[in-house]
C-alpha cells in the first residue's frame, strides 16, 4: 500500500489511525487498491443523493501515460 501511494510506511500507520481522515486522502487510498470512492447522503422522504464520485486514480493514468 505503501509503495502505491508513494508514501513511507509510518505515515500508513498514521492513516489508519486516524479518526477524521481527509476526503482527498480516503479517495487517494481507495484508487491505489484499483477502487473509486462514493460518498452518498441518504436524507428522510428522498432519494439519495451522491456528493462526491471519486476518480483519482483515472487523473493519475492519464497524467502517466502522456509523460
Amino acid at each position: 500500500m505503501a509503495g502505491a501511494l508513494r508514501i513511507g510506511q509510518m505515515q500508513i500507520s498514521r492513516l489508519e489511525k486516524r479518526k477524521n481522515p481527509r476526503l482527498s486522502t480516503m479517495a487517494r487510498t481507495v484508487a491505489a487498491m484499483s477502487g473509486h470512492l462514493t460518498l452518498i447522503a441518504t436524507f428522510p422522504d428522498q432519494e439519495p443523493v451522491v456528493l462526491v464520485a471519486s476518480r483519482v486514480g483515472e487523473k493519475e493514468k492519464r497524467g502517466k501515460k502522456r509523460a
